[in-house]
């Protein structure tokens, strides 16, 4: 009789997590206190705390950069109303900026030369149409949206066109594409 040798393979999995610790110039995805991602790697980031935002329970906010380069963000829910209210981080503490005109969460924004542009969203009641723009001077009034949008995408193309898609109007879902070139807003193809 001979023996026999039976082999079983064997696989072993190991998780390796890799983590960064920011340098000055680093930018960082933003997406909670806890919750900071480099850029252009993903990779969370170690040894950067954010305070907890002031209001608590936010949700729907906007978010965008001061003139000083400074994360804001402005508008949102608490649960119980919309708001208009806005806070940069400076310095690792939240600081009250000047509020937005309207109360609204649910909007949109993005940077263009002229400021932090915000479109839309609901002001606890309806959809607005509404624009507002973060200039060096303040809150200014931007031209209204040919239709209120709640939920939508907004980027900036170029350093000035600011493309608006897609969200909720009070009829309900919409493939809708605007375009805002100067104080213009252009409907384009649906999506």
């Amino acid at each position: 009789i001979t023996p026999t040798t039976t082999t079983t393979p064997t696989t072993t999995t190991s998780t390796t997590t890799t983590t960064t610790t920011p340098r000055p110039g680093t930018n960082i995805l933003y997406l909670s206190d806890e919750n900071l991602l480099s850029l252009p790697s993903f990779l969370p980031v170690q040894g950067c705390s954010v305070p907890e935002h002031p209001i608590k329970q936010l949700q729907g906010a906007v978010s965008g950069l001061t003139q000083k380069n400074e994360l804001i963000i402005c508008g949102g829910y608490d649960g119980n109303y919309a708001l208009s209210s806005c806070y940069h981080l400076a310095n690792g503490e939240w600081l009250s900026h000047p509020a937005m005109t309207s109360k609204r969460w649910g909007a949109a924004a993005s940077q263009t030369t002229q400021g932090l542009v915000i479109t839309g969203g609901r002001d606890g009641n309806k959809g607005l149409s509404t624009t507002e723009v973060l200039t060096p001077a303040g809150w200014v009034a931007g031209p209204s949206l040919p239709v209120g949008v709640v939920d939508h995408c907004q980027v900036t193309v170029g350093s000035d066109m600011v493309i608006v898609t897609g969200g909720w109007t009070d009829s309900g879902p919409t493939s809708a594409v605007y375009a805002l070139t100067g104080q213009t807003w252009t409907s384009l193809p649906p999506m």
